[in-house]
Formats: structure tokens, C-alpha cells, sequence
């Protein structure tokens, strides 16, 4: 559904993606309720996952292995299923080098590790509500064209 059909029930899409169980345990239990959540353990699940699910949004994390966050972002980014879904890279010691990279690959935020509920959620709404209005934008557009 798009836009303002989305039913109020129906739960958005996250994915997250982390290496470490404990790490996609404590996103669970910061969010979870709000959002259905779907986990992977590496960035070639991530490609997997994000290519057959309709997802709103997906968190990386920048240090997993065989495919680290910015390789996971270059790769969601050049795929057209998946360029347009958000995506936020996180990790414990994000600096200023790493988030300038991010962006430049086309990341929508970052966040830090260890998750809150508070920070975990206001990232993901702020980036849900932005993909809601470019939707909104797109489809103003379009009804003027015609």
C-alpha cells in the first residue's frame, strides 16, 4: 500500500542487520513493537532479504564481515529494487570520516550503538516520514502532468 492507504495496523518494514545476536535481540526489544522487524546476520542476507521483501527501511551495521556496511549500502543503492528504501549505518565508533563516506554512498542517517529505544526511534520515523513525503511530492507531480 502507498501513501496514505497504509493501513494503521499494518506494521512498516525494517530490516536490520548485525553480526552479533545480541545486537539484533536489543534492536527487537527498542522497536519491536513498533515496527515488524526483520533480522539479518550478514550483508549478503541483507541483499537477499531487501530484494524479495517490500521494505521501508533497513539499518546496517558498518563492521560485519564478508561484506561490510558501505559495501551493503553501494550494493543497495546500484540494485533498482532496493535504491530507493532508506538505509541508516550503525556502529559503535562512527566518526566524521565514516559518516562523510556514508552519505557520499547515499546513506540517510546514522546511528550509534548501543540502541535506545528514543534515539532508535525518532531515526526511523524522521527517515519514514521523509520517504512518506518524497511518495507524496512524486505523486503530486505526476497528477499535475496529466
Amino acid at each position: 500500500m502507498e501513501g496514505a492507504e497504509r493501513s494503521v495496523m499494518e506494521k512498516r518494514k525494517v530490516l536490520i542487520a548485525d553480526d552479533m545476536p545480541t545486537v539484533l535481540e536489543q534492536a527487537k526489544r527498542a522497536v519491536g513493537e513498533k515496527y515488524q522487524i526483520i533480522t539479518a546476520a550478514s550483508g549478503a542476507q541483507v541483499m537477499e532479504i531487501a530484494r524479495g521483501n517490500q521494505l521501508d527501511l533497513i539499518i546496517v551495521d558498518l563492521h560485519m564481515p564478508e561484506m561490510d556496511g558501505f559495501t551493503c549500502l553501494t550494493r543497495l543503492k546500484a540494485d533498482w529494487k532496493t535504491r530507493d528504501v532508506p538505509v541508516i549505518i550503525s556502529a559503535t565508533d562512527l566518526s566524521a570520516v565514516m559518516e562523510i563516506k556514508g552519505f557520499s554512498l547515499g546513506a540517510a542517517d546514522f546511528i550509534r550503538k548501543p540502541y535506545t529505544e528514543e534515539i532508535m526511534t525518532v531515526r526511523i520515523e524522521t527517515q519514514l516520514k521523509l520517504q512518506e513525503y518524497g511518495k507524496l511530492r512524486k505523486e503530486t507531480k505526476e497528477e499535475r502532468a496529466t
